[in-house]
């Protein structure tokens, strides 16, 4: 009996952690010359409708992208790289980075759901 609850209970642990994160699919491709990262398949989710992240899907990696998600993954409450690894300069000026705001704009979109 002790291990049937112990099981429910990590059962609804692990089905409510994964429900605290919604995604969405995004396609570099349909960006353009705008898209701001080095990968272009792309997976763009809100964790807890507080923090953005975008996954390269081919690799699986997490990078943050709005302040509050890098804050969390520099305090270690949060795991993911940093997003200057994969984030485009500008080719216009090497001292800017392509605008982000686009894939940010998807994140906050999920967030706000």
């Amino acid at each position: 009996m002790k291990y049937k609850l112990l099981g429910l209970l990590l059962l609804v642990t692990a089905t409510s952690a994964g429900a605290a994160e919604q995604s969405k699919e995004i396609d570099g491709k349909a960006f353009g010359d705008d898209w701001p990262l080095t990968f272009t398949s792309a997976k763009v989710s809100c964790v807890n409708r507080l923090y953005v992240f975008v996954y390269n899907t081919k690799t699986d990696e997490r990078y943050p992208v709005n302040g509050t998600a890098k804050n969390a993954v520099k305090a270690g409450k949060l795991e993911g790289s940093d997003i200057n690894e994969v984030w485009k300069t500008s080719p216009d000026d090497v001292n800017k980075k392509i605008n982000i705001g686009p894939v940010l704009d998807e994140g906050f979109a999920l967030c706000d759901r």
